[in-house]
């Protein structure tokens, strides 16, 4: 252990011999000690044994950056940000810490909504919660209209991570702005293919729709009753944007049913 001030003073030749040695033994060993050197340069190496921690002097040579945990080799402090947030080691075995530079509440901090990253004492990550939700119809919704839209009745949640859809009003509205997946898959029954023409799927949003057309008398399924229909579709949303689910059958004398059990509509923000 070693601290030198880097001055070599004229002096007899073993004394002179000392100081270099000293100096040298001091630099070797990253002015190894209990307490900071007492002469201090910019971007000087201070190994503090005290508490375990490898230092260098910053540029105005008026503080010390702890780099890395001398025994473990782990890196000290990683800078983030222009918030001064740091990411602080906890020694071997341990999970690392996100705090700001006041010591604050551990965190990845987005600065918009307050929504953080945590990292806890096991070392596990939990991630902001993003808008997602899938919804289902509790019962079959029957008589779909011929001629006009109908709003397909989505009643029950299956989970809706930011209680952002609505079983009212069967419509999710848009907590953020953002790009989000949409996926409806509407079941019908009571189909007759020789009898009905044409069946639209709409997503309609503030300000797109987004639709899909099926001829019944093409589809070889629509022969034994049923017709399945499904459409996914990335849309652009601003916050406050809403999106609900329609279907339209266009001609035709036997009026098709909405089956619960495989008619569902989900989302979930993708960025």
């Amino acid at each position: 252990m070693a601290t030198h001030d880097y001055l070599i003073a004229n002096d007899t030749g073993a004394n002179f011999r000392a100081d270099i040695n000293n100096a040298l033994s001091a630099i070797v060993s990253n002015n190894s000690s209990a307490t900071e050197p007492s002469t201090t340069f910019a971007y000087q190496w201070w190994a503090d044994t005290a508490n375990d921690l490898l230092k260098q002097r910053n540029s105005a040579n008026n503080a010390w950056i702890s780099i890395l945990t001398l025994s473990t080799g782990v890196p000290s402090t990683i800078a983030g940000g222009t918030s001064g947030q740091v990411l602080t080691s906890n020694g071997a075995g341990a999970a690392p810490s996100m705090q700001d530079a006041a010591g604050g509440t551990p965190g990845i901090d987005d600065n918009a909504t307050s929504t953080a990253i945590t990292i806890d004492s096991s070392g596990r990550v939990t991630m902001p919660s993003q808008p997602a939700f899938a919804a289902k119809l509790s019962t079959a919704q029957l008589n779909l209209a011929v001629g006009s839209h109908t709003t397909i009745l989505f009643d029950t949640e299956e989970f809706d991570q930011g209680s952002d859809f609505n079983t009212g009003t069967y419509t999710f509205t848009a907590p953020v702005s953002g790009r989000y997946q949409f996926n409806v898959h509407l079941y019908l029954t009571n189909v007759d293919s020789a009898n009905t023409e044409y069946i639209d799927l709409i997503l309609q949003t503030s300000n797109k729709a987004f639709r899909i057309f099926f001829d019944p008398q093409q589809q070889l399924n629509a022969d034994a009753g049923y017709l399945s229909l499904t459409l996914s579709v990335l849309a652009d949303m601003d916050a406050a944007d809403t999106a609900y689910v329609q279907s339209k059958q266009y001609n035709g004398t036997q009026q098709m049913d909405v089956e619960a059990s495989f008619t569902t509509f989900s989302s979930y923000l993708v960025a």
